[in-house]
């Protein structure tokens, strides 16, 4: 059983939150990666681009799977629109 201090950590400590993140973003569990990086701002903007980048793959890995083909630029552009950047990952440059 977990203590409450590692719960606490597991929920708010951003080496964790990005480690978590990329897991799942490799074992295809893309929901987990979009509630991971929409609601936990990461303080450390270094590993923005990272995690911007597990953000749009995600989404277009996503929606490769649903169509059952690879996406198109123009697709991968709709995606991009549709699903931009959560403040957590992007200060706005």
């Amino acid at each position: 059983p977990a203590t409450p201090q590692i719960t606490e950590a597991l929920h708010s400590n951003d080496s964790l939150l990005r480690a978590r993140a990329i897991v799942a973003y490799h074992h295809g569990n893309y929901r987990e990666v979009y509630n991971i990086l929409q609601h936990h701002s990461f303080r450390d903007t270094s590993w923005h681009h990272t995690l911007q980048s597990i953000w749009m793959e995600a989404h277009y890995l996503d929606a490769e799977r649903s169509k059952g083909r690879p996406l198109g630029p123009v697709e991968k552009y709709r995606i991009r629109k549709r699903f931009p950047l959560p403040r957590s990952i992007w200060n706005g440059e």
